[in-house]
C-alpha cells in the first residue's frame, strides 16, 4: 500500500483516540485502538494497520447522535456500514 493509505490509517487512529478521550463519547469500536478487545488480533492479521472504519457511541442517546450527524462538516454519514 502506498503513502496515502498509511496516512489515512494514522489519521483514523488519531481521531479514534481523540473520540475515546472525549467525555461526550460512550465508546469507540475500532480494532486499531489499544483498548479494543480485538487489538492483538488486528495487529496479527493486519500488520499494516486496522484500516480506517470505526464506530462511535455517544452519550445522550438518539438526540446527541442526530445533532452530531447534522453538524458534521468533514465526514459523510454512511448509514449502511
Amino acid at each position: 500500500l502506498g503513502r496515502a493509505p498509511r496516512a489515512v490509517r494514522r489519521a483514523a487512529v488519531a481521531v479514534a483516540r481523540w473520540l475515546e478521550a472525549d467525555g461526550r463519547v460512550a465508546g469507540v469500536s475500532y480494532a486499531g485502538l489499544e483498548s479494543s478487545p480485538y487489538f492483538a488480533r488486528a495487529a496479527r492479521l493486519c500488520p499494516k494497520g486496522a484500516g480506517a472504519l470505526f464506530t462511535v457511541r455517544l452519550k445522550g442517546g438518539y438526540a446527541a447522535c442526530e445533532r452530531l450527524v447534522n453538524d458534521l462538516k468533514l465526514f459523510s454519514h454512511v448509514a449502511n456500514l
